[in-house]
């Protein structure tokens, strides 16, 4: 079961509010969007693309870093307008407009593309009915102007307190309204994984093992604050390396750009956030406070700068042992399932009830 952030929720809910007041050229209040059902539509239109997130875990399906550079750099989108090339600094000038990291975006182009490419294999050339086009564009399209009156109980002035004749007759024909409701006894007997892990004894010994053959899931990866600064080309990183050299500093070289902190910050990241393998080997091998010479990245030549470094740690095995336990247990209850139902028709056919089966089992 994939559960959706309710942080990745508020962030997407946040963003489709300043697009739509971006186009409608007037702010949007959180009461507005809520009675627009933008809240909905952000939480429907996630959904979905959790299901084909999940869709591609299941596949296997991965997009290389340098297939998806490849795809940016030759987007139109992405270039400055009636330019013949991408230009990295014109590029980030657009993810801060958008209040968007590079690694973000990266993410963000990678799930898009390989959502495209599920949907694309699914829905082939099928066409809607013109039918169904025609209704589609008149919801989204038709506007009507429209007058109403609001008429409140108010409006009905002072009653007469109703007869006793009118009660009964109202009574008569509403009975069922005033009917208590039907109670009964009943026994369940739950057969799922939840209820069988219970039962389950699990040894320290296999804790251990499974402890053991997962080094890597009960601990956080190393992570490391990283600033970038991309140049059109190797003579213009070259300088900046010179001048850095020279003892300036890499805000100095940033600010020379017209780049501020934000504007230069990847943000406190994984190597495996990274999408270029040479940015991503040269910022997890440099110590903090150091700065890498000019790298070939994907956008551009850049330089890196090593903020602060978090180091990797490890959960101790008594700390995770409970959660190893609940996880063991559950999986042996889901082999054990099948056993226990062939056991509850075999009671059954010899004459148990619930209960006595429960008993004996």
């Amino acid at each position: 079961q994939t559960e959706i952030p309710v942080t990745a929720f508020r962030q997407q809910y946040l963003d489709q509010i300043q697009r739509i007041s971006r186009s409608t050229g007037r702010p949007i209040s959180q009461e507005q969007a809520r009675a627009f059902g933008i809240d909905r539509q952000v939480l429907n239109q996630m959904i979905g693309q959790t299901a084909l997130d999940e869709d591609i875990r299941r596949r296997g399906l991965a997009l290389s870093d340098t297939e998806i550079a490849r795809e940016i750099r030759a987007n139109p989108s992405y270039r400055r307008p009636g330019a013949a090339e991408f230009e990295p600094a014109y590029f980030e000038q657009l993810l801060r407009a958008n209040g968007l990291t590079e690694v973000r975006f990266i993410g963000m182009e990678k799930q898009r593309v390989l959502r495209e490419a599920i949907v694309e294999s699914l829905a082939g050339n099928v066409t809607a009915p013109a039918v169904l086009r025609e209704a589609i564009h008149r919801y989204e399209g038709e506007r009507r102007d429209v007058s109403y009156l609001a008429v409140g109980p108010q409006a009905a002035g002072t009653l007469p307190e109703p007869t006793d004749a009118q009660l009964q007759a109202f009574y008569d024909t509403h009975k069922v309204t005033f009917r208590a409701p039907e109670y009964r006894s009943v026994a369940v007997l739950a057969l799922t994984p939840q209820s069988l892990a219970q039962w389950i004894d699990v040894s320290d010994a296999d804790l251990k093992a499974a402890y053991d053959a997962n080094p890597g899931r009960f601990g956080t990866p190393e992570r490391r604050n990283i600033q970038q600064i991309v140049f059109s080309n190797a003579q213009e990183a070259q300088a900046a390396d010179d001048k850095i050299k020279a003892g300036a500093s890499f805000l100095d070289i940033a600010a020379a750009r017209g780049l501020g902190p934000k504007d230069i910050d990847l943000g406190l990241v994984t190597k495996g956030d990274l999408i270029d393998p040479r940015i991503a080997d040269a910022a997890f091998t440099l110590p903090a406070g150091a700065t890498s010479a000019p790298l070939p990245g994907a956008f551009g030549s850049a330089l890196v700068h090593v903020v602060s470094i978090d180091p990797s740690q490890q959960k101790p095995f008594d700390e995770v042992k409970g959660q190893l336990r609940q996880e063991i247990a559950l999986e042996r209850a889901r082999r054990e399932l099948l056993d226990k139902h062939d056991a509850v028709e075999d009671e059954r056919a010899s004459g148990s009830n619930l209960t006595e089966t429960a008993q004996k089992l």
